[in-house]
């Protein structure tokens, strides 16, 4: 995130430069909008964010790149809301859903390890919903029977079809979701974001 401006200082003029009355004018509204809608602030009503993102230009690659990583943020938050919302009314949640999707696409198992690590939920939370998913016969655990100390987990056939219903459940909102974009702007969507990915990976490599 780029670093808040000074106010009197004021954001860069376009090409075709603004009259004086109108650059003290976007001065005013942008020190507001910082003092409202603080940089750090997780959580912003759309008629805010609209009127907080109009504030900028897309005159300069730090402002460009100030945008790009809010609006990831804000759709991400908004993403996530909707899917948990759905899975809830199904009787899941978010990271139930993960855990039953991953197993769905492990063969012929998953470990606790493995599951922590592509969910990002370790420890007893992670063992709880196991635990919980067990009990209601979505999963089993079984005997690794190279290395007799450790668990496999597996779906049953219940889990196979929770799986599958919350596939399609996901699947629905997905287009929901990503409606009116051509395959094209997901293409280049979709190579953006692994350069992003890169990017968060390499700085985690060199923290």
């Amino acid at each position: 995130m780029p670093p808040v401006k000074d106010p009197k200082s004021g954001p860069k003029a376009p090409a075709n430069d603004v009259d004086e009355a109108s650059r003290e004018q976007r001065e005013i509204l942008l020190a507001a909008a910082l003092e409202a809608i603080p940089l750090d602030r997780h959580e912003f009503r759309r008629e805010e964010t609209d009127a907080y993102f109009e504030l900028f230009s897309e005159d300069s690659d730090e402002e460009l790149q100030f945008l790009c990583g809010r609006w990831l943020a804000f759709v991400m938050r908004k993403w996530r809301k909707a899917l948990d919302e759905r899975l809830r009314a199904a009787g899941h949640s978010f990271a139930r859903w993960e855990i039953l999707f991953q197993l769905s696409v492990v063969e012929p198992h998953g470990t606790l390890t493995g599951l922590a690590e592509r969910i990002g939920v370790v420890g007893p939370t992670l063992v709880g919903m196991l635990d919980s998913l067990e009990r209601e016969g979505l999963i089993a655990r079984t005997r690794d029977p190279v290395d007799r100390r450790a668990k496999n987990i597996v779906l049953t056939e219940a889990g196979h079809r929770a799986a599958m219903e919350l596939r399609d459940l996901s699947n629905s909102l997905r287009a929901e979701f990503l409606s009116g974009i051509s395959a094209t702007e997901m293409k280049l969507l979709l190579n953006a974001l692994k350069l992003i990915e890169a990017n968060l990976r390499r700085m985690e490599e060199t923290a």
